[in-house]
């Protein structure tokens, strides 16, 4: 029977972590709108390793305030 081996949440980060900074990097050189919103997603893939179940929920159906007002 073989172990089926899980990356660490450090792993995890260090990796999401790793691509964002790729992804920024290109933003900034490219100074193109598409590789900026790949930065950002790849920001969020990176903080969504921390989020709570509940912070994921809220975020996906919007019941998420953004902090602005109308």
């Amino acid at each position: 029977m073989s172990v089926v081996r899980f990356p660490s949440i450090e792993e995890r980060a260090n990796e999401a972590f790793q691509d964002y900074l790729a992804a920024r990097e290109k933003a900034e050189v490219s100074r193109d709108l598409q590789d900026g919103i790949a930065a950002g997603r790849a920001w969020r893939r990176f903080l969504d390793i921390f989020m709570t179940g509940d912070q994921r929920e809220a975020l996906s159906d919007g019941s998420a305030s953004t902090g602005r007002s109308a």
